[in-house]
């Protein structure tokens, strides 16, 4: 009886080294699979689909910037008045969503700050109804920027855009009236419209000479300028408010650094997205709804820029 019990002892515990042996070569097996060529090629494409699959949710998406603007000069009629920005659509299809988001934001006027089109492709027939479709939301003004002047088609966009009642605002003015108060809209054309491709930093002497023909002092003063890299200017002329694109949000987010690229300005620019103050005048800038050269974003997705006007008392 002792060898047998021994001997069944012996047995089962072969036969539990044969399967802790089998179980081990397992291990040993998935681990080789996983570290091997084939393994890590398996794990790189699930990352890259992974990757590509963020950036074309990151950049097929519209999000709402709300901005609050204050300022003691503000009428007491224009309290909560609501501005959107729609800037650097550069021909893109929303396919009805962007309209659906203006709608329901329900803005009192809609200000768009320049490159509505590309030069590239500029489908005007896309945007034109866009800014129908628009027009039937609220009273839209425009500005012009780079790529409508790149494209030699602005003079026919600007016919089209009055022929469907749009306020172009280029070295232009218009009063808003509510209530018997009244703030103003002023507009700065692209600098390459009105001094050709090779323009430099100098423009901006140029820019100043044209804001002190436009500015209305007596009231607060809304100014719509693509580029933001002349911020300076807009607030030595006393601009209440400006509102500007351009730089497509510095293309490529960094964490703690911001934008990381923007034109007239170049590297880790200054002026690339949402609420900066110089002095009395706020300046918003968009970061945009289209992408044009660089044809991806990265941490910068499209946004809709929404400004609500906010009185306060005493001076700025």
């Amino acid at each position: 009886m002792r060898v047998e019990t021994g001997t069944h002892q012996s047995e089962t515990h072969q036969s539990g080294t044969h399967q802790s042996g089998t179980h081990q070569s397992g291990l040993h097996g998935q681990a080789a699979d996983n570290t091997s060529p084939r393994g890590r090629r398996k794990i790189g494409v699930i990352v890259l689909v992974l990757v590509l699959g963020w950036l074309w949710w990151d950049n097929s998406r519209i999000t709402v910037r709300a901005v609050d603007v204050s300022s003691s000069r503000l009428p007491q009629t224009f309290q909560g008045f609501r501005l959107a920005q729609v800037s650097d659509l550069h021909s893109r299809d929303w396919k009805g969503r962007l309209i659906e988001r203006l709608t329901r934001e329900q803005p009192n006027l809609i200000l768009i700050t320049g490159d509505l089109i590309d030069s590239k492709h500029p489908n005007l027939p896309l945007v034109l109804e866009f800014v129908r479709q628009a027009q039937t939301i609220a009273p839209v003004y425009f500005v012009s920027g780079n790529h409508e002047v790149w494209s030699g088609q602005y003079e026919e966009l600007k016919r089209e855009l009055q022929a469907l009642g749009v306020g172009i605002l280029d070295n232009e003015s218009n009063r808003i009236t509510r209530s018997g108060s009244s703030l103003t809209l002023l507009g700065l054309p692209d600098p390459e419209l009105t001094q050709g491709r090779d323009f430099t930093d100098e423009a901006s002497d140029p820019i100043d000479r044209q804001l002190q023909a436009l500015v209305h002092p007596e009231d607060f003063q809304i100014l719509l300028a693509h580029r933001p890299e002349f911020a300076e200017y807009y607030a030595a002329a006393g601009i209440d408010l400006v509102l500007s694109g351009h730089a497509h949000g510095g293309q490529f987010r960094l964490p703690l650094l911001g934008g990381l690229y923007a034109p007239g300005q170049g590297y880790f620019p200054k002026y690339t997205a949402g609420l900066h103050r110089l002095g009395h005048t706020s300046l918003v800038i968009s970061r945009g709804l289209g992408n044009s050269v660089i044809p991806v974003r990265l941490f910068n997705p499209p946004e809709l820029v929404m400004i609500r006007l906010l009185r306060t008392s005493g001076s700025d």
